[in-house]
């Protein structure tokens, strides 16, 4: 079956993504991921299982456990569960192991919807999800030699293996090259268009006080015609230093600041470019790691890697709303104005990372609040030799312009005026890094609102 070449543009938001199976030679053996074991970095069970560092490895778990050759789990349009089984005779049993853990789930969908547990839909899948996840690894491996390659990914919607290129064109024959050298099928394996991500700093100027997640955040950096840069605030937390204790700090991009993916002590950030009263300063943004520490495995062999695009800062000012975002009058309009009697959303909890189908949203100091549905998860991207590990990609109503970078990801819960941190968003094209990401990086944090919690968590 020859390679095939999808015709529809998909805008990726990660930026790109190449790693390895820690193996530099192809004709070695292909290991298939294997679930980390202990719970979330916020101590919190955020996807009903409480074990897992992303979707992929609750995907190798289920495929452990779920008769049937499970190839992938999302939520269609209607809101359904829909599953890929590679022996749809065993439906029944396959079900029964997968019904307690979707049951688990806090899953939000578009509209507010629940997902419909009393009709899972299963479709035959050709491929498993362990074939696809250590094919995607030996691509990985190759892809160096992939003319502009952006992402690959592991499509739970089309239970394939997906290369994202710049021009499906150049790369072909290059792709179907290592996928019959690395012995894979070829019709397991999609070619798509991509787009590069475009980072959101711009020079938009604001009068709103930075309370809050959402609200805009700037900060001197000669790079900008006006020398300074502007954002959106992500979240406050709480966080605990092994060497000053417990701070209370606020979480933005990390590409929002003079050096990113670096420390940066005298990164300072203002409410106002001309008040020259900082708000607070950079205290974590760490170095990429180097593929091999501390016996990493998902980092490629030879590059450096990051899980988040994300960095704190120390709040220096005294006035800062903690387990809050920002609300604005209305999703998707472009409003900036604050809700006149309901000016936040409270953090209920966090979930540490999304399934495809599900709602998020998002608030920005540029385009307000925006609603998406998540098209794709844990995409890998690179920006030269620098790798981002399993970012996840939504589709918004509104997409993001210059200042949105660094805003919260949240969706909703069943309780109105409440909702579960997601993450940063980053990338104007719809890209974020999860909570788990981003405590991987910057360690963990103390989010969620106490005082009236409906589920009393904490």
């Amino acid at each position: 079956m020859p390679l095939k070449i999808s015709g529809v543009p998909v805008l990726v938001a990660a930026m790109t993504v190449v790693f390895s199976a820690g193996c530099d030679d192809p004709a070695a053996p292909i290991t298939p991921d294997v679930p980390r074991a202990g719970s979330s970095l916020s101590g919190a069970d955020h996807t009903g299982t409480g074990k897992f560092q992303n979707l992929h490895d609750e995907f190798a778990h289920l495929s452990a456990v779920v008769p049937g050759g499970f190839g992938g789990l999302f939520y269609d349009a209607g809101g359904r569960p829909t599953v890929y089984l590679t022996d749809v005779s065993q439906r029944d049993v396959a079900l029964a192991a997968l019904l307690p853990l979707l049951r688990a789930r806090r899953a939000s969908l578009p509209g507010g919807r629940r997902p419909d547990l009393a009709h899972i839909q299963v479709l035959r899948g050709e491929y498993s999800f362990p074939d696809l996840a250590r094919w995607r690894r030996a691509i990985n491996g190759q892809a160096g030699g992939i003319p502009g390659i952006l992402l690959t990914d592991v499509d739970e919607v089309k239970n394939r293996v997906v290369l994202g290129v710049e021009d499906p064109g150049t790369a072909e024959q290059a792709v179907a090259d290592a996928v019959r050298r690395l012995g894979i099928p070829a019709g397991a394996v999609l070619v798509e268009r991509s787009a590069r991500p475009r980072m959101t700093a711009s020079l938009q100027d604001d009068a709103v006080p930075a309370v809050s997640g959402g609200y805009w955040i700037q900060w001197t950096d000669s790079r900008f015609t006006a020398g300074v840069g502007m954002c959106s605030l992500g979240f406050n937390a709480w966080r605990n230093d092994p060497v000053y204790g417990r701070e209370g700090v606020f979480v933005t991009a990390s590409h929002c600041s003079r050096t990113k993916w670096a420390p940066d002590a005298n990164n300072y950030f203002y409410q106002w470019r001309t008040s020259g009263t900082p708000i607070g300063y950079e205290i974590a943004d760490p170095r990429p790691f180097k593929a091999g520490t501390n016996g990493e495995t998902d980092c490629p062999s030879g590059s450096y890697c990051r899980w988040s695009d994300a960095l704190a800062a120390l709040w220096t000012a005294p006035r800062w709303d903690f387990g809050k975002v920002a609300h604005t009058t209305a999703p998707n309009n472009g409003s900036l104005t604050i809700h006149a009697t309901e000016p936040v959303f409270s953090i209920l909890d966090e979930i540490a990372y999304p399934v495809v189908g599900e709602e998020v949203q998002r608030v920005g100091r540029s385009t307000g609040w925006a609603i998406g549905t998540v098209t794709r998860t844990c995409i890998d991207g690179y920006e030269g030799n620098t790798v981002l590990l399993c970012q996840d990609d939504v589709a918004y109503d509104v997409s993001a312009a210059g200042g949105d970078s660094g805003g919260p990801v949240f969706s909703a819960s069943l309780y109105p005026g409440w909702v579960y941190l997601r993450g940063v968003q980053w990338s104007g094209s719809g890209t974020f890094s999860s909570m788990y990401n981003v405590e991987m990086d910057l360690g963990a944090m103390e989010t969620m609102r106490c005082d009236s919690n409906p589920e009393r968590l904490c």
